[in-house]
């Protein structure tokens, strides 16, 4: 399964004035990607717009390698537009969490549209309803003098009642936004599905796009502590870094007016790399306990263990690609034991599976297949983590994966899968609460 995480939200008219090729003026391009924008946003609601456009941003998504592997339309962008029509405070720049609880927001907001029976009532709690109600209005009233609308104009503003009856417009707008809150996750799905690479290859120079959205991450990376965020960039920057493949002999500005050259975004790529890995081990003081079954009387001899070359060079070849499976598939935290707990580390990532695998060590080269893998959720690691091995193994939440041939297939679909906002967060928990007690 590949992955399909959202990068960056880089603002178009940055794109534009940075990276256009010129073979379309800003206009022409504005105007193309919002009618693309308004196609998806009809496509789901049965609903254009004329006076207000969803394209002030787009979003890119890497494959967990590439820095863009696609670009798309930012559903960010409807989302906060929704909740400034709505009148509900915030600013693009706050973190918005799109579950139920905004749900219940955004229809609490509805019920008082519901309600407002006057102009004066519709200005005070939704003063940009208010306005498009204005405007609508001054539209209907240039169809009697100068009649150019165009029919979907006209289809528009007649099935949203702006035909100067306020009490349809208010029982229409309310439809109209019950719509927007129930199905917006239809639209998400649509618009993830939805690819502009094209369109920005036929228009962009895509190396100076690349210049632009490296800066974009690491400036996000520089602005945060959260190594959920830091974890999805720092891989794609180290790759952008080395990629010889692309031109980077540009100046370009970046949202705040500052210089965007190769050179800075190469020095602070490594810095941001280094405090990944600083930031990346988390000590804790548990210990997993050794199996009930390997208790030996304190007159037993330690066992000893006999290889020969062949098989001493193939499990260094086996342990070899078990540290590069796990360095291709960087978690967003190692909790490690303060006692090393026979050489496990469980590595959290952002979906909230920790995986529990025996680190590999060269000196001892039966760890390279030595001891299973052990899968469960973060919420569950206090309990699960203080048995041994053998009750872990038989543990309903706990899924047990034997090094064996396909066992990185079997890792790699449980940690690619798309995390969920809860699940996110409650990493972000797990880890805080542990760091704090460093």
């Amino acid at each position: 399964m590949e992955k399909n995480i959202g990068l960056c939200n880089v603002p178009l008219h940055i794109l534009i004035k940075q990276c256009s090729l010129g073979k379309k003026t800003p206009e022409e391009i504005y105007n193309d990607l919002s009618l693309m924008n308004r196609e998806l946003i009809h496509k789901v609601f049965a609903y254009r717009k004329f006076n207000y456009d969803f394209a002030d941003h787009m979003s890119t998504y890497t494959n967990g390698k590439d820095l863009i592997t696609n670009i798309r339309p930012c559903y960010e962008d409807f989302l906060y537009s929704l909740l400034k029509f709505l009148d509900i405070h915030g600013k693009p720049t706050d973190k918005v969490i799109d579950n139920e609880d905004l749900t219940k927001v955004m229809k609490d907001r509805v019920e008082v549209l519901k309600g407002i029976k006057t102009e004066t009532e519709l200005k005070n709690n939704f003063p940009i309803i208010f306005q498009d109600y204005i405007q609508g209005k001054a539209y209907i009233d240039s169809f009697d003098k100068n009649d150019k609308s165009t029919e979907e104009e006209q289809k528009y503003y007649y099935r949203c009642a702006l035909m100067k009856n306020f009490d349809k417009f208010i029982e229409r707008q309310v439809e109209l936004y019950t719509r927007f809150i129930e199905r917006r996750n239809d639209l998400h799905l649509l618009m993830r599905e939805t690819s502009y690479n094209d369109y920005f290859k036929e228009n962009f120079d895509m190396d100076k796009v690349h210049m632009l959205m490296a800066d974009q991450g690491i400036r996000i990376c520089s602005n945060t502590d959260d190594l959920i965020t830091i974890n999805k960039h720092i891989k794609p920057l180290m790759n952008y870094r080395t990629d010889e493949s692309f031109k980077k002999s540009y100046t370009l500005r970046n949202i705040n007016g500052e210089e965007v050259t190769d050179y800075n975004n190469e020095v602070r790529i490594i810095s941001i790399n280094s405090r990944a890995v600083d930031m990346r081990t988390v000590k804790t003081d548990w210990t997993i306990a050794k199996s009930s079954k390997a208790t030996k009387s304190k007159n037993t001899k330690p066992r000893t263990m006999t290889i020969n070359l062949e098989e001493i060079n193939r499990l260094k070849e086996i342990g070899r690609k078990k540290k590069e499976f796990y360095k291709e598939n960087t978690p967003v935290y190692i909790i490690t034991g303060i006692e090393g707990y026979n050489g496990y580390v469980a590595r959290v990532y952002e979906n909230a599976e920790v995986i529990l695998d025996r680190e590999y060590d060269e000196s001892h080269p039966y760890t390279a297949t030595g001891a299973a893998i052990h899968n469960f959720k973060i919420w569950d690691f206090e309990k699960l983590s203080k048995l041994d091995t053998a009750k872990l193994k038989n543990h309903p939440d706990s899924n047990w994966i034997q090094h064996r041939e396909g066992w990185e297939q079997k890792v790699e679909d449980i940690i690619n899968r798309d995390a969920t906002q809860e699940e996110r967060e409650e990493v972000r928990k797990y880890i805080k609460k542990k760091k704090g007690k460093q």
